[in-house]
């Protein structure tokens, strides 16, 4: 069987994240912590 390029997904911003079972969530403390410090 040969492989297949496949093409990476593209983010899009929504206004409202999709609902339902099948999706997770993670919230960045990333930015929170950055904006928290002043940077």
């Amino acid at each position: 069987m040969r492989l297949k390029f496949i093409p990476p997904l593209m983010p899009a911003l929504v206004e409202k994240p999709p609902e339902g079972d099948e999706w997770i969530h993670e919230v960045s403390s990333t930015a929170t912590a950055r904006r928290s410090l002043g940077a």
